[in-house]
């Protein structure tokens, strides 16, 4: 990768990280991109889970507590149930909201 992008490029945005397998975990899920992983988040959150060190059972039990499986989201999802199938955009004015939302209650935490 370094010889691709060249050595600059990759210090820039680049970086390897060895034995979080929480991380690894949280990216599984995330990565599909699955707005219904965002509760499973809110609630491990609320709970007082600490996301740096989450065990796997932890994250299990909390997708299973909406209904979703953690196999599933490792593997190629064709059915329409995903939210980019039918929406593709977010307005602007909610975003906000939600992101100021979010920073009084990080703030007031």
């Amino acid at each position: 990768l370094r010889d691709l992008v060249g050595e600059e490029t990759f210090a820039e945005h680049y970086r390897v990280q060895y034995g979080e397998t929480n991380r690894l975990y949280l990216e599984a899920v995330c990565l599909r991109g699955d707005r219904r992983v965002g509760r499973v988040l809110e609630d491990l959150y609320d709970s007082g889970a600490d996301l740096t060190c989450l065990d796997r059972d932890v994250l299990l039990k909390a997708l299973d507590d909406h209904g979703l499986d953690f196999q599933r989201h490792l593997r190629l999802i064709d059915d329409p149930v995903l939210p980019w199938h039918t929406v593709n955009e977010v307005d602007p004015a909610d975003e906000q909201r939600l992101l100021r939302a979010i920073e009084q209650r990080t703030t007031t935490r």
